[in-house]
């Protein structure tokens, strides 16, 4: 990849991290990371939790390239014309949505998935794909740390 997509890329992704911390500072956010093998089991027990949810595939991208550079002619000049025309047609909700996860991944330096992040990635639980099962984790680690900080002379 040449250096001004490299800039872009990362001009993008900056643009992003930015739009999304803003929006989860409104209201408190869990975001799931996964992957196609890894999808989130037991939505409810978000909303029966009262916790916003937002879900995030990593491999967004990877089907994103695919269907940008499919059929596409030997070329060069041609395939990166069309690359472009096809990347351009897509909405900007469309590429949030592809590229948001791997903002994420990098402003919270996500090791790997799934994960489940709280406090805008203070915390990170990883190998749970269950809601319900994380949000228990969560709670009950929030509640142990907060007790013991509060009896610490």
């Amino acid at each position: 990849m040449s250096r001004i997509k490299h800039r872009c890329l990362w001009l993008l992704l900056s643009c992003l991290v930015g739009t999304t911390s803003a929006a989860m500072a409104a209201q408190e956010v869990v975001i799931y990371i996964g992957t196609d093998e890894y999808p989130p089991q037991n939505l409810r027990a978000a909303s029966a939790a009262g916790v916003s949810l937002g879900v995030y595939n990593l491999d967004a991208q990877h089907k994103l390239e695919a269907r940008l550079t499919q059929n596409l002619p030997a070329d060069q000049a041609s395939a990166q014309r069309i690359v472009g025309e096809r990347f351009a047609a897509l909405s900007g909700d469309e590429v949030q949505a592809i590229f948001r996860p791997v903002a994420l991944v990098a402003q919270w330096d996500i090791r790997k998935a799934p994960a489940f992040v709280f406090d805008d990635g203070a915390t990170v639980i990883y190998g749970v794909t269950d809601v319900g099962q994380a949000l228990n984790y969560w709670q009950t680690w929030h509640r142990r740390t907060r007790h013991s900080i509060e009896r610490r002379p």
